[in-house]
């Protein structure tokens, strides 16, 4: 802003101001005379404009907005959009759409990026995945085009040896290929420096035309009477007018499943195209009913640069306007308010008015909550489900498959309906490791039914409209800072269900007031060992075992152990992830050295099995699932006392997810809880099927169930918290910031009875506060090979 400080860093010009301060000032309005009088002591106004120059150029800002003085001082006109036509080809960034002063057409930028390509015989697959899909648009050159045209050069062999650019110009395309337009879309003028010498042989409709336009500014599509339709093609083609695609602040864009878009190379981040990194962010928090602003919000961009970026989808195919859709959602909706008086009836703007800033500007929308459309209801796979879709020899149609992978997202009732289609046609019958990949595809179609029926049971939005269904892919969830995720799936969705088994670490996206219902682990701390500890406490029944820190080393067995038992080992998630081998059995007597070695690296949770609790041909534990939610009734494990008690006290009657019993012994009560997993599991067609016959009965993820469902979770998310606060590092961050990793590691040993839970006081004192207080705070630095300590000894 305009209190910006530039601070010089070092004697050197390059050195004084890097790139975002040298862009902060320019977006701040400052000048080489308003700089710091130490900064232009440090760099000389020469070289001050070259920086502005390069790093305006980089960032593609319109050279004649009032908002930077310091571009037009440091550079002409002709000289600036030189340099953005530079630096964009050397990135391979998309075309400038927003520079409308950009004196070269986007078949002209295309056409000179096609053959530097071929000139450098780079594969068509270097260019970013926008950066093709819209080169496909303008020059009709994809993948399958551009091979034949790679071999017609080379079949040039001695020109393609000696002058390569003569041996290419002869292939290049002559003009541009029809576009694909909207109604709405916008013509102007073109700007190129050709257009004088591109009139002169015009028709006399075209002349008419071009001199219409020209004179009004700008003229939408829709607005030109049929005659002029072929007129204005032909004005295109010879870049004589631009076609705008105008998006305003109020629209709203939806995605819907990906047609034509190519799989290149992801241009995103820190080094590549700015709107491509804008674009896949704005595929996957975009919704039918929100905003252009709401949008902005949710990301955390400015809003110039989403319009900017809203645009190019539209251009593209991979998005749709639907602000008509959110007026027609939002009057309705006042209309209930009202007593129904429709507002959707009323007039409206035309496909014109569609750009706050553009000649044909309408007014803006009225001003309503962000929650007067209805939200919608969300379920999150992983990208190996994704994976699973994208197989050609079982889903034909690879649309929604590619959608989900490449924008994380698959949008609207009307795309889930057509993958739930697309998944009927599956067989249900395959060969070997085909069959699993069949069997979870038949699971997620089950789930998507349920899904498709909680939401066909209506009620549960305030306008009775229904709820839209969205599936989502995890990887792209945790890639957002969590403030970006909340916001997002708090404005889109009031419920979020997800599957079982989903990789670590978990989403920062705990169960909350405010928030979407979760279906799913409650926070972070559910899936780490507190929580088989905190059940085992609350119905005072379970393994007998014990907790040990990172670190710590034992010179003899505990003494809750006998030398006849059986041990199993779970190593304990770190950071929130997982070690490669997550447990082992190991036998009493042998189990020192295992400990000793396995704590060097990580926390362990030490449990005493029986010889019942281990197959004996293959060394598997014996484990039964059991489906949730529970319902009265049930038998067999579904009726073990421990399983209602843990019901009892955490609402098991209406999560989604299924409970894991261990064998104990050769009774048929002989059971003990081994764990819970929230979610709908997609690993076993057979325990999804019983999981979602058991959520329809209970009506788990219709509305009225939502609100107990909440609660429930948020007092087990409580009850966690106090128990990783009583025995871990509870409230304590490894990092500060954003992305701050909350440890979820044990701080002192911890043992449990099979009653009861207590501290494991036969360690000595000084070795347990020394470790506490090593282990509550940031990581220390690693200690120097020499001053290396062994680790501490737990003395019994």
């Amino acid at each position: 802003g305009g209190g910006h400080q530039i601070v010089a860093q070092g004697p050197r010009a390059e050195e004084v101001m890097g790139e975002d301060s040298i862009l902060r000032a320019v977006r701040g309005g400052k000048v080489y005379a308003s700089l710091p009088e130490r900064a232009r002591q440090l760099i000389s106004r020469g070289a001050f404009h070259k920086k502005v120059l390069e790093t305006s150029a980089r960032a593609r800002l319109v050279y004649h907005d009032e908002r930077y003085p310091a571009l037009r001082e440091a550079s002409e006109e002709g000289e600036y959009y030189a340099e953005v036509k530079r630096q964009s080809l050397a990135r391979q960034s998309l075309f400038p759409y927003h520079l409308h002063r950009f004196r070269v057409t986007p078949f002209q930028y295309y056409r000179d990026m096609l053959k530097d390509l071929l000139k450098r015989d780079k594969p068509f697959s270097t260019l970013p995945n926008f950066t093709a899909a819209d080169m496909v648009a303008v020059l009709g050159i994809g993948r399958d085009e551009f091979v034949p045209l790679v071999q017609a050069c080379k079949a040039k062999r001695l020109l393609w040896k000696v002058n390569r650019e003569s041996a290419i110009r002869d292939q290049l395309p002559g003009e541009p290929v029809d576009l694909m337009v909207e109604p709405w879309w916008v013509l102007r003028p073109a700007s190129s420096p050709s257009v004088s010498s591109q009139q002169e042989d015009l028709l006399e409709e075209e002349a008419k035309l071009l001199a219409s336009i020209s004179s009004r500014g700008s003229a939408t599509i829709d607005s030109l009477p049929s005659s002029h339709q072929r007129a204005w093609r032909s004005l295109y083609r010879r870049g004589l007018v631009a076609v705008d695609v105008p998006i305003a602040e109020d629209d709203c864009i939806a995605v819907p499943p990906l047609e034509g878009f190519v799989s290149n190379k992801d241009g995103a981040g820190e080094d590549g195209d700015p709107v491509e990194t804008l674009l896949y962010g704005m595929f996957f928090a975009a919704s039918a009913r929100t905003t252009i602003g709401e949008l902005a919000a949710v990301l955390g961009a400015p809003t110039v640069e989403v319009r900017e970026a809203a645009s190019v989808a539209c251009r593209l195919g991979f998005a749709r306007r639907t602000t008509q859709e959110r007026r027609a959602s939002v009057s309705s909706a006042m209309a209930s308010a009202r007593g129904g008086v429709d507002l959707a009836t009323t007039p409206t703007a035309s496909g014109s008015d569609i750009l706050a800033d553009h000649p044909l500007a309408s007014p803006p929308l009225e001003d309503t909550a962000s929650s007067a459309g209805p939200k919608g209801i969300a379920f999150v796979v992983d990208t190996e489900v994704t994976a699973t879709l994208m197989m050609g020899s079982l889903l034909k149609d690879q649309r929604h498959a590619v959608t989900l992978f490449e924008a994380g997202k698959l949008s609207g009732r009307l795309a889930v309906r057509e993958l739930l289609d697309e998944l009927s046609r599956v067989p249900s019958v395959g060969e070997g490791e085909i069959q699993f990949l069949i069997d979870q595809i038949q699971s997620l179609r089950l789930v998507l039914d349920l899904v498709c029926a909680a939401e066909a049971e209506g009620g549960c939005q305030a306008d009775g409209q229904p709820p839209e269904i969205d599936i989502l892919r995890y990887e792209v969830l945790a890639d957002l800072p969590p403030s970006t995720l909340n916001r997002m799936l708090s404005q889109h969705y009031f419920l979020v269900a997800f599957m079982a088994r989903l990789p670590m670490p978990l989403l920062k996206c705990p169960i909350s007031r405010e928030g979407p219902v979760v279906h799913g682990f409650p926070s972070e701390a559910a899936a780490m060992p507190w929580l088989r500890l905190l059940l085992w406490e609350q119905v005072q029944s379970g393994l007998t075992s014990l907790v040990l820190p990172k670190g710590w080393q034992l010179r003899r067995l505990p003494s809750i152990f006998g030398h006849d038992d059986r041990l199993l080992v779970e190593f304990w998630p770190e950071d929130g992830g997982r070690s490669q081998d997550e447990s082992v059995v190991v036998h009493a007597s042998s189990a020192l050295g295992v400990l000793n070695h396995t704590l060097l690296r990580s926390a362990v949770l030490v449990q005493r099995i029986a010889k019942e609790s281990v197959e004996g041909d293959t060394g598997e534990l014996v484990t039964k699932e059991v489906a949730l939610p529970l319902r009265d009734g049930d038998e067999g494990l579904g009726g073990h006392e421990d399983v209602r008690s843990v019901s009892e006290r955490y609402g098991l009657s209406q999560c989604a997810g299924y409970l894991t019993m261990l064998r104990t012994g050769p009774g048929t009560s002989d059971w003990k809880v081994k764990g819970v997993q929230f979610g709908i599991p997609l690993h076993s067609l057979e325990l999804c099927g019983e999981v979602c016959r058991r959520c329809e009965g209970a009506a788990a993820l219709s509305w009225n169930s939502l609100s107990g469902f909440r609660d429930t979770m948020l007092r087990l998310r409580g009850d966690l918290e106090e128990i990783w606060t009583r025995y871990g590092n509870g409230g304590h961050s490894q990092r500060e910031g954003e992305g701050e990793a909350t440890s979820y590691l044990p701080s002192a040993p911890v043992a449990f009875d099979g009653t009861s839970l207590r501290p494991w006081s036969d360690a000595e004192e000084i070795w347990t506060v020394e470790l506490a207080a090593e282990t509550r705070g940031a990581p220390a630095a690693p200690a120097k090979e020499e001053e290396a300590q062994p680790p501490p000894l737990i003395v019994l």
